[in-house]
């Protein structure tokens, strides 16, 4: 009996913290959910833009981007610099923290190497 009452107890604290990692996980970060915008936004963009999708065209067009494209959505800027993409939080239209991103191809898919994370604005367009 004393076994039986010990696992219910056990199955009723799985119980209680899935639900709290359940709670936590539909939170949505609203530093991710612009991130995931952007990187869709961009890849979409590439794919309407670019008719054979690999490193050379890729770099070849975010050269001729350069200083020219620049994408905001909600309070997050977007541009390529040097080949890279950079992408600029602001919360209360303060600058809150830069990432770049190293763009790179294989098999005509995209993929984009967060390279750093810095809370001092390192590039600005």
């Amino acid at each position: 009996m004393f076994s039986s009452l010990f696992i219910l107890k056990m199955e009723n604290i799985k119980w209680q913290n899935s639900g709290k990692e359940l709670k936590s996980l539909s939170k949505i970060n609203r530093v991710q959910k612009d991130r995931e915008y952007i990187l869709s936004y961009i890849d979409k963009f590439f794919y309407e833009n670019i008719e054979n999708i690999s490193s050379d065209n890729i770099n070849e067009f975010i050269r001729s981007l350069d200083n020219n494209f620049k994408f905001t959505f909600n309070n997050t800027l977007a541009y390529f610099y040097n080949g890279n993409l950079i992408i600029d939080y602001y919360k209360n239209k303060i600058f809150y923290k830069q990432e770049k991103y190293k763009i790179s191809t294989k098999d005509s898919n995209i993929f984009y190497k967060r390279e750093y994370v810095s809370y001092e604005r390192k590039v600005s367009n």
